[in-house]
């Protein structure tokens, strides 16, 4: 059908990285500012300046994994990239949610609760479904290519 667009998990995975990269870099390069964002005071104490630095990195390490994981095919690996990753946005989006909800953080902490909700849910879809296709393209058009 034309104009057809399905969504496919190498766009959750790209998503996925691109946020990682953000805010993981972020958090790791200027954790001081990224809590000034959040409108959480750090007081400069450098626990939690290596706390927030050391979530920078991971954040980046998952970001990295998004990324990597984007083009591959459905193997046993691309499934525990996928769970990992799920675990994280639907572990990630209950502590937000709650952080949220105590009223700590300013607006910004529904924003990040805006994008781990979603990905979360995608990526529960693609674990339930099992629809693996990473591919760039639709399945239809490689067919009507010869590929």
């Amino acid at each position: 059908m034309k104009g057809e667009f399905t969504m496919k998990l190498n766009h959750w995975m790209i998503v996925a990285a691109f946020l990682a990269f953000a805010f993981g870099s972020g958090f790791l390069f200027i954790p001081a500012q990224m809590m000034d964002i959040f409108g959480v005071s750090s007081n400069s104490n450098e626990v939690v300046l290596y706390m927030d630095r050391m979530f920078g990195a991971a954040i980046l390490g998952l970001g990295g994994m998004a990324w990597m994981a984007k083009g591959l095919p459905e193997s046993k690996a691309l499934r525990a990239i996928v769970l990992s990753l799920f675990i994280y946005f639907t572990f990630g989006s209950i502590s937000t949610l709650f952080f949220g909800l105590q009223g700590i953080a300013n607006f910004m902490i529904w924003f990040v609760l805006g994008f781990h909700i979603p990905l979360a849910i995608a990526l529960g879809y693609f674990l339930l479904v099992g629809q693996w296709d990473t591919s760039a393209c639709n399945t239809k058009e490689k067919v009507s290519q010869g590929g």
